[in-house]
């Protein structure tokens, strides 16, 4: 099963390549690029796994970034930006 990234030359990209220390903000703007049609190589092996084309083993084991990857399967493909979106149970103040 083939696994792509995909950028798309947008303005804000193209300021990125431009600028050499900017440029590893390129992986954050392919992942928030989904408007564009960009995607990075986790979120393809995410959506792969969450169609049921390949297991979340196979997912991890070419993960570029094991942690998140694991992140967003356990979040349900969706970009964790806490805690508590991985556990739905609620915490007792």
């Amino acid at each position: 099963m083939p696994a792509s990234e995909v950028m798309v030359v947008t303005g804000r990209v193209q300021d990125l390549i431009m600028n050499p220390e900017e440029t590893g903000k390129i992986t954050e703007v392919i992942s928030e690029g989904e408007y564009y049609g960009m995607r990075t190589f986790d979120q393809a092996l995410l959506s792969y796994a969450a169609a049921g084309r390949i297991t979340e083993e196979v997912a991890m084991e070419y993960a570029s970034n094991p942690h998140d990857l694991k992140l967003m399967l356990a979040a349900g493909g969706q970009r964790a930006s806490g805690i508590e979106q991985l556990d739905p149970t609620p915490v007792a103040p």
